[in-house]
């Protein structure tokens, strides 16, 4: 697996997305190939999309798109793109540089999509990675041999064995409302924990986040490890949601159930905040420091 995915964020991110220019599909290996010498899988940590698959004509056992309930109460835009690229550093100057030898290295097979500056956030006093609205994010993440156990897979062969699936939603936070809600003392009953302490609420409501997620609660348990950053661009700002799983399932059980499919009731999560992208990857596993990328390119 990518090491970057596992450990804990760096102070700054930066979120890039590609799409393939259909223009030069020809010159596809060609760019996969420049991807691979710029990709680490620890500051560079790379995702590739179902079209670069498909132009390739290679599947992967299990690597479904984003979920889609017609049924669902909440709207998720899906946004699909060829190549997802999360760089990591402590400087951010080092991010603006680095992601401008990416772009310009790319072109012209990708072409940026979409560009997220993200960050880690304390609470005054703390050093617990959260979001936005204060409260610690990633709680129920599954650690040591659980994690891997939950997110890599195995017995694929070579060239899959050590990816990972990955879920990625772009969340937009309303703080006019989230601010609301915290002065009515809101916040804990849709989040399921308190925010003192991060300590689950033994009578939290059913619509509550913890409630909508319980990882043991679905038949069989629904594990997935969890690695996000909150993100800012003027005005806006929010978390970006990435899940990490070897069995899509573990993740679409989930975010079924919070989108209100299986009972009527929807995550208290969207009372400020909505995802305005939503996409799925595989993450190549690693080989000689770098990606690899041979189940795609030979």
């Amino acid at each position: 697996m990518q090491p970057g995915i596992m450990v804990d964020p760096k102070k700054n991110g930066r979120y890039l997305t590609f799409d393939l220019d259909l223009t030069c599909t020809d010159r596809l290996i060609e760019g996969l190939k420049t991807l691979q010498s710029l990709a680490d899988g620890d500051q560079v940590i790379v995702g590739i999309g179902h079209i670069v698959l498909a132009y390739l004509k290679k599947e992967i056992p299990g690597f479904r798109p984003f979920p889609v309930y017609p049924n669902a109460l909440v709207d998720a835009p899906i946004v699909p793109a060829a190549v997802w690229i999360w760089l990591r550093d402590d400087d951010q100057g080092n991010l603006v540089r680095l992601a401008h030898k990416i772009k310009t290295q790319l072109k012209p097979v990708f072409i940026l999509k979409n560009e997220v500056p993200a960050f880690m956030h304390h609470e005054q006093g703390t050093t617990d990675n959260r979001d936005l609205s204060g409260y610690i994010d990633g709680t129920e993440n599954p650690q040591g041999d659980d994690a891997k156990a939950a997110a890599v897979l195995s017995g694929l062969g070579a060239g899959l064995d050590g990816s990972t699936f990955m879920a990625v939603q772009q969340w937009e936070h309303d703080l006019d409302k989230l601010a609301g809600l915290m002065a009515r003392h809101e916040t804990d009953a849709i989040i399921g924990r308190r925010l003192s302490d991060n300590e689950q609420i033994d009578d939290r409501p059913a619509s509550s986040h913890v409630s909508r997620t319980d990882q043991e609660s679905f038949e069989p348990e629904a594990h997935i490890f969890r690695n996000s950053m909150p993100w800012s661009i003027g005005e806006r700002s929010g978390l970006m949601f990435s899940s990490f799983v070897n069995r899509q399932a573990a993740f679409n059980v989930q975010w079924r159930r919070m989108v209100g499919v299986e009972d009527g009731i929807t995550d208290g999560l969207f009372k400020f905040t909505r995802p305005i992208s939503s996409t799925c990857f595989w993450m190549p596993p690693m080989k000689d420091g770098k990606i690899d990328l041979s189940f795609l390119i030979g």
